[in-house]
């Protein structure tokens, strides 16, 4: 099946490096540019079979079959060729290092999206293994070397999540491009190489967050191989420490917002019963965000099959992966009753008319939160926190410095002193209170119960 980078990344490509005046491997249907090279008989083609041309005589693009890339490079080398060539990202490859040694321009690592491929003839997206890397492609290969099974390596790289290959991936390529420069193992370095590959990010412009996250990375690539905890290292904490004094990664917010803001917003969307499904759906949304304490995630998991929903009350089940799910830990239920004194701010009574509404309109979507658009799909996490966001902006919570995110340090913030920390932190899913007082618990704006008692006293 034929293949091509869609528009918008070839574009970028040639932004970057060209423009190329042919295109190597391409047929009537995925070429690039006008003049371009088929593998079998074609008119509009400018020749057949690349390796037939000298191809010092031009410019040229190639994103070629990846089985002949050794053949592509030998030829690049022989003819002394100029080219821009699309290959993955797979160093334990034969022809990596051949590659690396060719590069005469800082090579651009495309960006990881799940629909960088197309089939010109029927338009689908190549179905690329979600966020799966070279680097991830590498460690697989390696493990298998070690004389564990296919299989059993599979599952070791399913460890970690996908959101987790995700924000690892970029930095693991980084770090196997430096290795292959500076002729390092990638899988057993030593302390000082790693120190000079976080000096060279740093000198790159990174700050103490992303270079937290790139030794991570980097500590759990070569844990696996060699045992080793990179991260624990005394010199490697050290340098941690020095980075933060003098790119410090300061919290993006020290205070939070007042949810009796957002309440009161909320309890004028009423009645529910004759609100359009766009704002039923918004305070329904972050009715859910308030009550519940959770994450966008979450909310996004919702499943109408894993819902009991009473007259009073409404418990709410979670059959899927959560980021807070562990061996031996699940989020329990939810169990929420019916908010008699205000029927306004009710989550069974918002949720029941939610659920009616959608009933006719949902079709076999079990996901709870549908699109309030025709056709109304089950919409993405992205979706719901634009709502949230939304919901926010109306409300009057400066969203310049807040986050849909931030729904769950308010209404902790909020309940904090007032219900038990255990029961907050069942709810929410935290393990430690360590972790609400660190990154969630947060005063609300505008509290001046500190300088008004300070100011009291000189009456007294």
């Amino acid at each position: 099946m034929e293949w091509m980078i869609v528009d918008n990344i070839f574009a970028q490509i040639m932004d970057k490096f060209g423009p190329c005046d042919i295109d190597l491997f391409a047929s009537k249907y995925n070429y690039r540019l006008d003049k371009y090279v088929s593998f079998g008989p074609d008119v509009k083609a400018f020749a057949v079979n690349a390796f037939s041309l000298n191809w010092s005589d031009y410019y040229a693009y190639i994103f070629p079959p990846f089985s002949v890339l050794s053949a592509v490079l030998q030829k690049i080398c022989l003819e002394r060729a100029t080219a821009v060539v699309i290959a993955p990202l797979f160093s334990t490859q034969p022809w990596f290092p051949v590659m690396l040694k060719l590069v005469c321009k800082q090579p651009y690592i495309l960006p990881k999206v799940q629909n960088i491929l197309q089939n010109p003839k029927t338009s689908q997206n190549h179905q690329l293994k979600k966020y799966e890397t070279g680097s991830f492609h590498g460690l697989r290969e390696k493990l298998c070397e070690r004389g564990l099974s296919k299989d059993a390596a599979n599952i070791i790289i399913g460890s970690w999540r996908e959101s987790t290959q995700k924000q690892y991936g970029s930095y693991i390529q980084k770090w196997m491009l430096f290795c292959n420069e500076e002729k390092i193992n990638q899988f057993n370095p030593s302390i000082n190489n790693v120190l000079k590959f976080l000096f060279n990010l740093f000198e790159n412009g990174l700050g103490y967050s992303a270079l937290n996250t790139a030794k991570s990375a980097v500590s759990s690539f070569v844990y696996l191989i060699t045992n080793v905890q990179i991260g624990k290292h005394v010199q490697v904490k050290q340098f941690m420490k020095g980075i933060f004094n003098k790119r410090p990664s300061l919290p993006k917010y020290n205070v939070t917002w007042n949810i009796e803001i957002v309440l009161k917003f909320l309890k004028s969307l009423k009645p529910v019963k004759d609100i359009s499904l766009k704002k039923l759906t918004l305070k329904l949304v972050m009715l859910l965000a308030l009550t519940t304490g959770q994450r966008i995630q979450s909310l996004f998991l919702i499943d109408i099959r894993n819902l009991e929903l009473g007259e009073t009350y409404v418990k709410i089940r979670y059959g899927d992966l959560l980021k807070q799910t562990r061996p031996g830990y699940q989020l329990s239920e939810l169990f929420i009753e019916a908010y008699k004194p205000d029927y306004r701010i009710c989550v069974v009574y918002t949720l029941n008319e939610y659920l009616e509404r959608t009933a006719a309109l949902r079709n076999d979507v079990t996901q709870l939160f549908v699109s309030h658009q025709k056709p109304h799909k089950a919409v993405k996490k992205c979706t719901i926190a634009s709502w949230i966001k939304k919901v926010l902006v109306l409300a009057g919570i400066d969203m310049t410095i807040f986050s849909p995110h931030s729904t769950r340090g308010a209404c902790t913030s909020y309940v904090s002193g007032k219900i038990p920390i255990d029961t907050i932190l069942r709810t929410a899913g935290w393990r430690k209170d360590s972790v609400f007082r660190k990154h969630y618990k947060r005063p609300t704006t505008n509290d001046s119960t500190f300088s008004n008692e300070v100011l009291n006293s000189n009456g007294k």
